[in-house]
């Protein structure tokens, strides 16, 4: 006898299901099962509070820091901060007594450093006291408020919380416990974020951030065949930010560099 004959309809059939399988697992590589626009309705705030506190913010990518922020408020509204980048360090002090803002920017760069001694020389608002190949120090007459200055100063720590998109895990009196999501993402354009970690406080009355210590993997990327090829070759990056804001009492010196009289 010979070898058993498979009958050709069920061979079709057969072949027929081993395409639509194969279809369908190329679409769904190659394209995302969804992708959601991280916080859009209750962005994570810097919401200062009422009162003296402190700020610490650190921003890492791959094991570099990327930016720093720290600062202090005291009681009777003189504000100290300090921002650094990997172009620029900047510091501000607020003084209530003089109604007046003292800005101190080393750059990298002497030719940013120029423009922006021009830019702060034709504002009606600012003075230039001091201009050199690195640094720039102005003041500033009609500055805002503290609470916009300290705000300001870490709004981009908030940019970067928001992300993602968060779970919420527990809710006090006193304040709302988030956890980021793993997910796709889309805003200017997409991304996934993965191995999301971390909690982030925020006030209970509101998104005013106190406290955040949260970390992910991103990879920009359209669909899951991009990610597999940026993940195998590395080309995605690990972040992590903390963020904390202490509403204990704040001591604020006069930074040497704001003169006496100005």
């Amino acid at each position: 006898m010979g070898p058993a004959r498979v009958p050709t309809r069920k061979l079709l059939i057969g072949v027929a299901i081993a395409i639509t399988v194969l279809v369908a697992l190329l679409l769904l590589w190659n394209l995302p099962l969804s992708a959601s626009e991280p916080q859009s309705e209750q962005p994570m705030q810097a919401y200062p509070a009422d009162g003296p506190q402190e700020l610490e913010v650190t921003l890492e990518r791959d094991g570099e820091t990327l930016r720093t922020a720290s600062g202090a408020l005291d009681t009777d509204g003189t504000l100290r901060m300090t921002v650094t980048t990997q172009m620029a360090t900047s510091e501000q002090y607020l003084d209530p007594e003089r109604g007046s803002l003292y800005g101190k920017t080393t750059y990298e760069d002497p030719e940013t450093a120029l423009r922006r001694a021009e830019s702060a020389d034709s504002d009606i608002n600012r003075t230039v006291l001091e201009h050199d190949e690195e640094t720039v120090i102005v003041r500033n007459d009609n500055p805002e408020d503290a609470a916009f200055h300290l705000q300001a100063s870490v709004s981009w720590a908030t940019a970067v919380l928001n992300d993602a998109a968060y779970d919420t895990v527990e809710e006090t009196d006193r304040h709302v416990v988030h956890e980021p999501r793993s997910d796709w993402y889309e805003t200017n354009d997409r991304y996934r974020l993965s191995d999301a970690f971390g909690t982030v406080y925020t006030e209970a009355d509101g998104y005013g951030v106190t406290n955040a210590t949260v970390s992910w993997n991103r990879v920009h990327a359209d669909s899951y065949y991009e990610y597999g090829i940026e993940r195998l070759f590395g080309e995605g990056t690990h972040e992590s930010l903390q963020y904390e804001r202490s509403s204990a009492p704040a001591s604020v010196d006069r930074p040497e560099w704001v003169p006496d009289e100005a």
